[in-house]
């Protein structure tokens, strides 16, 4: 959702081209003041989106912070989980491959 697309890769807008309601937007939304907020309600309302409509949700989401607090959340998850399968009676193989795949998650 935020690169530019240059490098070849998917469409980086196209979650918000087909309206998918995404966390992004969630936390952009409550990060954001009532002037903002308005705003995005309104992109969020339309049945279709121009580019110009989805920069600007991409500006919105950028200034909010929402992925910093997506982030943080993901974070935070992974280390009740990490602390999860510490005090957990899986088998040593297991703990190890769950323990590996948050790491993955947290690259």
């Amino acid at each position: 959702i935020i690169g530019s697309g240059d490098n070849g890769a998917a469409d980086t807008l196209a979650d918000l081209r087909e309206s998918r309601r995404t966390i992004l937007i969630w936390y952009a939304y409550h990060n954001s003041g009532a002037r903002t907020r308005l705003a995005l309600t309104r992109l969020i309302e339309k049945k279709s989106l121009s580019e110009t409509d989805l920069l600007t949700m991409r500006s919105i989401i950028i200034d909010s912070k929402a992925i910093e607090s997506a982030r943080g959340e993901t974070r935070r998850f992974a280390g009740m989980a990490r602390a999860w399968c510490g005090r957990s009676a899986l088998r040593p193989a297991y703990r190890d491959l769950l323990g590996s795949y948050l790491g993955e998650l947290l690259r």
